[in-house]
């Protein structure tokens, strides 16, 4: 009754944009391949707490995250400078 799909980065630096993008391509392909699962939790560290985080916020075919080490939970002034393109 379970089942788990992962990714990483495909490329280096900030990826947030690139990795919200590629997280829900995994999720489509997943679907498309294995069928609507009944709930979808997102896990994610560091830079892709945010990617998680921001799935959570569009609410899309996702039903919950779980960040470790989130950059949601306030950052240091230097992430102040950073801007998110989304």
């Amino acid at each position: 009754g379970y089942a788990l799909a992962g990714s990483v980065f495909s490329g280096n630096g900030w990826q947030v944009k690139e990795g919200f993008n590629e997280t829900y391509s995994l999720i489509k392909l997943f679907q498309a391949t294995s069928g609507k699962p009944d709930k979808v939790i997102l896990i994610g560290y560091s830079m892709g707490s945010l990617i998680a985080l921001k799935h959570a916020e569009i609410g899309e075919d996702i039903d919950g995250v779980i960040v470790g080490c989130s950059l949601g939970a306030g950052t240091t002034k230097l992430f102040n400078l950073i801007e998110i393109n989304s």
